[in-house]
């Protein structure tokens, strides 16, 4: 089946892409695929809740910088994902009088493939799923996979041209060096908040329960997505870009590529700045350890003195007290000194023993004695 990019274009936005793809023979999914890579805008998330509200809702124009609105899609009946992803996509462009011109996609990098095989493994019991493949985390709606996987592609691909480093690491894991720095990324979907529709269990259960409220809104993908620098955000610079009124990611690209330039910079400048932080508190750390080290040799050798000091001013109170015995007993009778003059050999010895100027002068006790027998010194 062939339809000119405007009869999709008008198509997707005035029926749900489940039942569109159910009369050309594809699923929703594959149909929304072929729209991203087509360059034709698909409703967001919310938008047939909002209308059925009568809520206004915007339609983007079809853009034409890529492909004229007459450029002919194929679509075939029952196209897998996988085909999709694996073979290129045929443009043709018909114009009166030219000859046909094919444009053949590009084969989509590695980590795309990682990217979708792990989303593709999920269950999705809720609106939205979380996966890292680093150096990427993608938190997203199952309709919003095809075009998170295009910009990672699209990322990729800009960051290769820059020359910035991609490394394999294992099945699922790159690492992305800029600047000799390793950065991490994010796509994130963002929310939207629309009236909450009360089922008639929250009915019952609100009647019946006091407790039990029903929420005023639901928050449901947006089709919006953010880009995220995560590991820069502290350093001041630009880390986020994301979808606005005017302008979509793909769009924003030269400004991502310059956030990324500038966040390696900036990791590498304060890695450099650790470094020299780590290398000037060694430095200091070797000094304090030195300093403590001769404040203990200093602390034993003053230690030391004062009990030689001590020990010397004991002998000679000692050697004076000897002294006065002996001239008393020099005054005695023979019959009472000669039974104290054993007593006087003993305690000459003792004090000559426990003066420490009997041995000769005292020596400087060495650094590694010092440092070591400072605890005996402690009060």
């Amino acid at each position: 089946m062939e339809k000119t990019r405007e009869e999709i274009y008008r198509l997707v936005w005035s029926t749900p892409l489940n039942k569109l793809g159910s009369e050309f023979g594809v699923s929703g999914q594959t149909l929304a695929n072929v729209c991203r890579r087509f360059d034709i805008p698909v409703p967001p998330a919310g938008y047939w809740q909002k209308l059925a509200f009568g809520k206004v809702v915007e339609r983007p124009e079809l853009p034409t910088e890529r492909a004229d609105r007459g450029s002919i899609v194929s679509l075939g009946p029952k196209v897998p994902r996988s085909a999709l992803a694996a073979k290129p996509v045929e443009i043709r462009e018909v114009e009166a009088g030219a000859v046909e011109n094919f444009q053949t996609a590009l084969p989509s990098h590695p980590i795309v493939a990682s990217i979708r095989k792990r989303l593709a493994k999920l269950k999705w019991y809720e609106d939205f799923a979380t996966i890292t493949v680093p150096p990427f985390k993608i938190t997203t709606s199952p309709g919003s996979i095809g075009r998170i996987c295009d910009l990672v592609d699209q990322l990729v691909r800009e960051m290769q041209g820059q020359g910035w480093s991609l490394q394999k690491q294992d099945t699922d894991a790159w690492r992305l060096i800029i600047q000799e720095e390793e950065i991490w990324m994010s796509f994130h979907e963002q929310t939207e908040r629309i009236a909450h529709i009360p089922t008639k269990q929250e009915l019952r259960d609100a009647a019946q329960y006091s407790w039990r409220k029903i929420p005023e809104f639901d928050h449901v993908p947006s089709g919006l997505l953010k880009l995220t620098i995560t590991n820069a955000s502290y350093l001041g610079l630009r880390a986020n870009w994301a979808d606005g009124k005017k302008q979509r990611l793909e769009m924003t690209m030269p400004s991502v590529l310059e956030g990324l330039a500038a966040a390696g910079s900036a990791l590498h400048a304060r890695r450099l700045e650790r470094d020299e932080q780590a290398r000037q508190y060694a430095i200091w750390e070797k000094r304090e350890a030195e300093r403590k080290r001769l404040e203990q040799i200093q602390f034993a050798r003053v230690g030391e003195l004062k009990a030689l000091a001590r020990r010397h001013r004991e002998a000679a109170e000692l050697r004076a007290f000897v002294t006065a015995v002996r001239e008393l007993v020099a005054r005695s009778p023979e019959s009472e000194g000669s039974a104290a003059v054993e007593w006087l050999n003993w305690a000459e010895q003792a004090v000559e023993g426990l003066d420490p100027l009997g041995s000769g002068p005292p020596h400087l006790m060495s650094e590694h004695d010092a440092y070591y027998s400072a605890y005996k010194y402690r009060e």
